[in-house]
């Protein structure tokens, strides 16, 4: 099986595959939103009035009121922006927006309408959405950055200092039609998810390539797409020499200053809050570990930023004064490790958080040319668990939510039992396809004699343990394998020892 994947591939037939995963995604997504039935002016998201009224804006050039204060009087409820995200996504959106010309068949609110210091912004901008029927196409537009994370993905996988062969489209099969990825475009509609973590990957190769102003530029944008990026800009300066460190954190603040200030001169509503950490601001309603010390959200929402900060900055720190040297592998494997920490000091905890993770297991997996089956039993326990446990819990049903809930499962417990009798007729079997089969089995089991989703059942900080404990034990597995004198492990599956730094 091996040696299939690993056989190299036609640059035709590798164009072909891309294309098809690109339009079996659009497939999934157009069945998804079709099934649901309303397409209508309220489209069945969870978040995306937390950006189509600043896309909106942006499409227009009201800057001023890309923010705008948080007057839900009349609103909505799907419809009422609790937060916003980062401009990044808006910006990119809105430039799409006005390029199509969506919404043309009736006037933009003026400034005037949007009243003094945009305090009717929202009931204007809803008012003129019901009129043009714009907001289906406005959110649909989100969609587009799946291609930014493939190109992050191909990017990175691209660094290997071998042929890939099968692997590679393997692996693209697996990202692009995840289920944390789905859930964060169908369900929750967090495109700025994706678009961040594309970015994130794509400034890997700067900086393996040792172009600093270009690693600084591109993790600024990653910055300013999703609040995440810090982590990976602290690991980037702590592992980088110190002539570069200036040039990255230049770089870094004048991309961060170019996309922002737009919004800080010209805005009149909103808030700095909005502008600069998005709608990554921890709010507790979910219970996780840090949720069950029951502090404020204050307290609780400077652990769940600060600590992966400081975790980032010390792990990268360790494994800069034992190891001189980093190779690709081992640099990925860090950068995805720093990006999991988040889900340990999480205040919330979705499905789509998981994001970063989930992709950066299957990048290490695809450097490698292996895919291991815990990992591949983690992808499908993580999809189990939050497909119940998210959307079972808080969908008001479609066709996305049915299926989600009571296929999903199903469907990849019955591939877990092929696995598994796969491996009985080889006279082999390994114990996580037996734990992922118990596991699964047992929250099946919950599930039918329970009007609950089947995880509601459990705590999900115990959730939490399961999946980030083992997950960011899975992504840090190349680091366990660096020698302590300094040097990249030699593996027969890892032959990619370039010197990063």
């Amino acid at each position: 099986m091996g040696d299939f994947f690993d056989a190299p591939i036609r640059a035709r037939w590798r164009m072909v595959t891309w294309v098809a995963i690109g339009f079996a995604f659009a497939g999934v997504v157009f069945w998804a939103l079709t099934g649901v039935g309303k397409w209508s002016n309220v489209p069945d998201y969870g978040d995306a009035a937390f950006s189509y009224y600043t896309t909106w804006a942006v499409a227009h050039g009201q800057f001023a009121c890309a923010y705008p204060p948080q007057h839900f009087a009349g609103l909505p409820v799907p419809d009422r922006p609790y937060s916003y995200i980062a401009p990044l996504y808006p910006l990119v959106a809105g430039a799409l927006s006005a390029l199509l010309g969506l919404g043309a068949r009736a006037a933009f609110p003026t400034s005037l309408a949007m009243g003094p210091h945009c305090g009717n912004a929202l009931a204007a901008m809803h008012s003129w959405a019901g009129i043009t029927r714009v907001t289906t196409p406005t959110v649909e537009l989100g969609f587009l950055m799946w291609i930014v994370l493939i190109a992050g993905y191909l990017s990175t996988i691209s660094l290997a200092s071998y042929p890939l062969g099968r692997w590679e489209l393997v692996g693209l099969g697996v990202v692009g039609l995840s289920f944390p990825l789905l859930d964060a475009m169908i369900h929750y509609f967090h495109p700025e998810d994706a678009l961040g973590l594309g970015l994130i990957l794509l400034a890997i190769r700067p900086v393996v390539r040792r172009r600093w102003w270009v690693a600084g530029s591109v993790l600024g944008l990653a910055f300013v797409a999703h609040q995440l990026a810090v982590v990976v800009l602290v690991v980037v300066l702590v592992i980088s020499p110190w002539q570069a460190k200036w040039r990255i954190l230049a770089a870094f603040l004048l991309t961060v200053s170019a996309v922002v200030a737009p919004f800080i001169v010209l805005q009149d509503g909103g808030s700095w809050r909005n502008i600069i950490a998005g709608s990554s601001i921890p709010q507790g309603v979910r219970s996780t570990l840090v949720g069950e010390l029951h502090l404020s959200i204050h307290t609780s929402g400077v652990i769940a930023r600060g600590a992966p900060i400081l975790a980032a900055f010390a792990l990268a720190w360790v494994m800069r004064r034992r190891h001189a040297q980093l190779a690709t592998l081992e640099l990925t494997s860090l950068i995805i490790v720093t990006l999991g920490l988040r889900l340990v000091f999480e205040v919330n905890l979705f499905g789509y958080y998981f994001l970063a993770l989930a992709v950066g297991l299957v990048i290490l997996e695809v450097m490698q040319r292996r895919f291991r089956g815990t990992v591949a039993a983690w992808l499908m326990l993580e999809a189990v668990v939050y497909s119940q446990f998210d959307i079972g819990a808080y969908s008001q049903g479609g066709t996305w939510a049915m299926f989600a809930v009571s296929i999903v499962p199903m469907f990849l417990a019955a591939a877990g039992v092929c696995v598994v009798l796969l491996q009985l007729s080889r006279h082999r079997i390994e114990w996580t396809w037996l734990a992922y089969l118990v596991i699964v089995s047992a929250t099946m089991l919950i599930g039918m004699h329970s009007k609950s989703p089947i995880v509601m059942a459990g705590p999900l900080w115990l959730w939490q343990v399961i999946l980030v404990c083992s997950g960011l034990m899975l992504a840090s597995e190349p680091l366990w394998r660096i020698r302590r004198v300094g040097e990249p492990a030699e593996s027969s599956q890892v032959r990619d020892t370039s010197s990063v730094l």
